[in-house]
């Protein structure tokens, strides 16, 4: 992307202890503007107005205000909100603008030193900037901080700064839709007569009745009523359904659109999306910088942005998004492609080209203590034995994942590895195992988790175990191996990690180590309670950072890593991300208890993750999603399913094998049930789910079938 013709605003927010005082003239107004856009605001309470107008296609996105800031009280126990603007009367706010030239400006908010005190004109003592860049087809905006202060934190702690709140509202019944970044993605349509508009929620308890939003469409059911939800980039545990994994977000009209990036804090930013608001019933989504989830959190010290991209009729679509945010991991994060990657590390290379195959070899029978029977499904010599067939049935690389091979089996008794189980024959019998499958050329790996830590564990350590808000352990769950806690992923790389990972390089394990439920939400610490050990303090930021460390090291040992949970950082990490769902293949059914779906959010979905991530790291998927085909077995294999593997391998390779080196720049419904998938290399996907034959674009398929237009 080229960026030209700069122009930069700086605004800075001080909190005093001065009354509110309106300012005058033009100290409310700025109008910036470049050969591609232009950026009005009047920060008036009355009359005043935000306006980013992209002068290309003629839109026009507005906001309801400049910004919003949010802080907790705790004198009172609760929320206090501040409008940016110099005539909110309120809480203190003061405006003062200083026009440098024609392309800068700083503004000056000052809302008090704090007040200490319940009585008279209040001042939360919270200063900040806010700096604004117009570049091109850009505006990128900031509050960095080094320019971030509270004076007054025994009574107020800032909690979120919302800046143009509903930003790119647009009436009900306009053409086009906004993305929400829900699992592959998701669309909510602004015209609710659209063809492919969500049918249920136009019926009486939709919802899922064991949340709040269930129980209201059960007793108080209005389709148009107004609604929003947000969640946590990266996952939150008490919203897990959401699985928000692409820091992206967008507006999608008539041939244009307007999409957010989220540069910079983004493990603290929420997406938030509106619905039916206000008499034209517009519908908007923008984020949220979350400086604290509760008034006790740990303040993460990142900047935080957003870079809002203008998008022209060849990129405003879910697909043109999702390219959008590749290119960016590219060119500007230093993200490298799966062929750049292979071109160094032959690990790489060899899974892209083998066949993943997991092996089941047993677990425990569930119990609370722990203590369940040991069942071993089959033993390292009956695998050993059946490694010729592989061979025979034409494999000539496989990269195999055992699971159930560490002590106490699958989910017996994380995060301890060693002794390697001997139900299964232990470490003797795996080494002659490993010595048959080397030799095969074959690649494998054990299926772990340093996520969790159970107390059955020989490994139990209360000083790996987060903190929750509530200062006690962190409880994840009952598994197979009893009661389990999550574990704060610096502490099990130092304490476990580095011990068990390298001992396993030299049992002749390489190629892509697995990593099982990692990051499928980020966890914050938080300080303990009298019993409790005051363990280490994270915030979500560091809880992601401290898993992807993880992942590096292991690639440092193995070659190549993958999970079964990923979120866009770690690609150019990763080889393989598991759980790249796109529910229900993108037909219109809700997702139950995902947080938009609730609040009558999402009318289907789409792969957009899959745009993004395909040629950066491979993922399971058919012929529509190009994805790689796989198989787990849970006894010993057998040359019949060995055969079938084989079949169903082969025909992946059609839409898989050369082109998993390739991206996706296009993917789109041509008409009801017919899809095509476009590659950068040219290759045409066309896939029927309809029951029967379908003819267009020169080319015919039959039902329930694929057709692959090779490039010229």
């Amino acid at each position: 992307m080229r960026f030209v013709h700069h122009v930069t605003l700086v605004i800075g927010l001080w909190v005093c202890a001065l009354s509110a005082a309106a300012a005058t003239g033009d100290e409310t107004i700025l109008n910036l503007a470049n050969e591609r856009l232009a950026l009005d605001i009047d920060l008036r309470l009355d009359g005043g107005h935000v306006h980013l107008k992209d002068l290309d296609t003629g839109q026009t996105y507005e906001a309801a205000d400049f910004g919003v800031i949010r802080v907790w009280d705790c004198t009172e126990d609760r929320m206090r909100a501040l409008i940016i603007s110099p005539d909110f009367k309120t809480f203190a706010c003061k405006v003062g603008i200083d026009r440098l030239n024609d392309t800068q400006a700083v503004v000056h908010l000052s809302t008090g030193a704090g007040s200490a005190s319940a009585m008279g004109t209040q001042s939360f003592g919270i200063s900040l900037d806010v700096e604004l860049t117009l570049r091109d087809n850009t505006l990128e905006y900031a509050i960095p901080i080094a320019g971030f202060k509270e004076n007054l934190p025994q009574r107020w702690r800032l909690m979120n700064v919302e800046l143009f709140p509903r930003l790119g509202a647009t009436p009900a019944g306009s053409p086009g839709y906004i993305i929400i970044p829900s699992w592959s993605g998701a669309v909510y349509y602004f015209d609710r007569n659209h063809p492919r508009a969500n049918p249920q929620y136009n019926q009486a308890g939709h919802g899922d009745m064991t949340t709040e939003s269930g129980l209201r469409t059960r007793w108080s059911f209005r389709p148009d009523a107004p609604a929003e939800y947000g969640t946590m980039m990266y996952g939150l545990q008490a919203a897990w359904e959401d699985q928000s994994q692409q820091p992206v977000y967008a507006t999608i009209r008539d041939g244009a659109g307007l999409a957010g990036i989220l540069i910079s804090g983004e493990y603290d930013t929420e997406v938030r999306a509106r619905r039916d608001q206000g008499p034209n019933r517009t519908c908007s989504i923008n984020p949220i910088w979350h400086f604290r989830r509760y008034w006790h959190s740990k303040l993460d010290p990142v900047d935080r942005r957003v870079r809002l991209v203008a998008l022209g009729p060849d990129q405003a679509s879910y697909s043109g998004v999702g390219n959008l945010l590749r290119d960016y991991l590219i060119s500007e994060k230093g993200v490298r492609t799966l062929r750049q990657r292979a071109e160094t590390n032959e690990e790489v290379k060899y899974f892209v080209d083998s066949v993943y195959l997991r092996v089941m070899m047993g677990m425990k029978r569930s119990s609370l203590d722990g203590k369940g029977e040991m069942r071993s499904y089959q033993s390292w010599d009956q695998f050993r034995e059946a490694i010729p067939l592989f061979q025979q049935a034409g494999f000539d690389k496989i990269n195999f994942v055992f699971v159930g091979a560490n002590f106490e089996g699958h989910d017996g008794a994380h995060p301890t590895v060693f002794p390697l189980e001997p139900a299964h024959g232990g470490e003797a019998a795996f080494k002659r195992m490993m010595e048959k499958l080397n030799e095969a050329g074959y690649r494998s790996c054990l299926h772990l988790n340093y996520k969790d830590v159970y107390q059955c564990s020989p490994d139990w350590t209360p000083e790996a175990i987060q903190v929750s808000e509530w200062g006690d352990p962190r409880y994840h769950g009952a598994w197979i191996g009893g009661f389990s806690y999550q574990g704060i992923p610096q502490e099990m790389l130092e304490r476990f990690g580095k011990r068990d990972l390298p001992k396993l390089r030299a049992l002749g394990l390489r190629g892509m180590h697995y990593w099982d439920a990692c990051l499928s939400v980020m966890e914050e610490t938080f300080p303990a309670r009298n019993g409790v050990p005051n363990n280490r303090i994270i915030t979500r930021r560091e809880y992601g950072e401290g898993a992807i460390g993880y992942f590096k090291y292991a690639a440092e040992i193995f070659g190549t890593v993958g999970c079964e949970t990923s979120i866009v950082p770690l690609l150019g990490i990763i080889v393989n991300a598991g759980n790249t769902t796109y529910p229900s293949g993108g037909e219109s059914r809700k997702f139950p208890s995902n947080g938009f779906c609730e609040a009558g959010l999402i009318d289907h979905w789409v792969p957009m993750q899959h745009v993004i991530y395909h040629g950066l790291c491979c993922y399971g998927g058919g012929a529509e999603l190009a994805g790689r085909t796989g198989y787990e077995f849970n006894a010993a294999p057998t040359k019949e399913e060995i055969d079938k593997i084989r079949e169903k391998y082969v025909e992946a390779q059609q839409w898989n094998g050369p082109l998993a080196w390739e991206f996706i720049t296009d993917h789109r419904l041509l008409a009801p049930g017919i899809l095509r998938t476009t590659f950068s290399d040219g290759t045409k996907i066309y896939v029927n789910k309809t029951t029967e034959t379908w003819t267009g674009e020169g080319v015919t398929v039959a039902a329930k079938k694929h057709t692959i237009q090779r490039s010229r």
